[in-house]
């Protein structure tokens, strides 16, 4: 199916595709009430396009105000979603999850240049989506695939040779962004309210009120899903054991690293998991 770029509700579509290293989704919205835009984290990249809509972005502690075209590379691990500020205009975005071995070697260091969101304003994404999309319907998925990682290097070589844009965040809160640089820095550590608490100057309870009233989790539920996200990529990515993982994530057993792995992942942890290949 062909799909374009027309702006009402007779007109909202859902293009996605997927493969073992990335995953793509192509949207346009208008009956926004219905949707689930969850906060969510996980290990692969994302690269998010905004095409139209009135909506925020919010990545870690940092709020973005999107406008047309805005480009968002978002690292692994990032805690991220999107806020509707206006449920009656149709939301059109393009999300492409995918996995570091989709890049090129030689594009590694650009993606890797910092632990913070590449934001990125671009006016000339349709014809080039257009184009990769309609050719979704004649080519066999080893050419999809192909095309698929054409489009998104040279997007990333785009932005390599770009600055970052007028796309600017503000802070969710200055507070919120002292417990999440706490939390980063020390991830691999064990981790417990008290501590984080200690360590950041406030009262336990006023912390945890005020990082669920503004990330819209609980704090030692962020904790835990960074550290099970980064154990899958050690065990994936760098060959480890799952009970290295854990010793090195600060568990203090082996059980409960299980049970949360088990929780957030859908599966259990396995030596067994194998790297990702082209």
């Amino acid at each position: 199916m062909c799909y374009h770029y027309k702006m009402n509700k007779q007109n909202d579509f859902n293009f996605f595709q997927q493969s073992g290293n990335y995953q793509f989704a192509h949207s346009c919205t208008s009956d926004l009430k219905k949707e689930n835009y969850y906060k969510h984290s996980h290990t692969n990249y994302e690269l998010y396009v905004f095409f139209g809509g009135e909506v925020s972005f919010i990545i870690e502690n940092n709020v973005y105000n999107l406008t047309e075209g805005t480009v968002l590379l978002i690292p692994p691990h990032t805690y991220h979603y999107a806020s509707l500020k206006n449920t009656d205009i149709p939301y059109n975005r393009m999300v492409l999850n995918f996995n570091r071995v989709f890049v090129y070697p030689e594009l590694y260091a650009f993606i890797d240049s910092g632990s913070n969101p590449f934001a990125w304003i671009k006016e000339k994404h349709n014809p080039l989506l257009s184009d990769l999309e309609n050719n979704f319907n004649t080519y066999n998925n080893r050419d999809n695939a192909i095309l698929m990682q054409l489009f998104l290097n040279r997007l990333l070589i785009d932005m390599k040779y770009s600055k970052k844009s007028s796309a600017v965040s503000q802070s969710l809160n200055p507070t919120v962004g002292n417990i999440i640089a706490y939390i980063n820095e020390h991830i691999n550590e064990p981790l417990n309210i008290k501590t984080i608490a200690d360590n950041v100057f406030l009262n336990q309870s006023y912390l945890s009120q005020l990082f669920n009233k503004y990330m819209k989790i609980g704090v030692m539920d962020y904790v835990k899903q960074k550290k099970i996200y980064l154990a899958e990529e050690m065990i994936r990515s760098d060959g480890i054991s799952p009970t290295e993982a854990s010793r090195r994530l600060g568990f203090a057993d082996y059980s409960t690293f299980y049970r949360l792995y088990k929780k957030y992942l859908k599966e259990v942890p396995s030596s067994n998991t194998k790297k990702d290949v082209l």
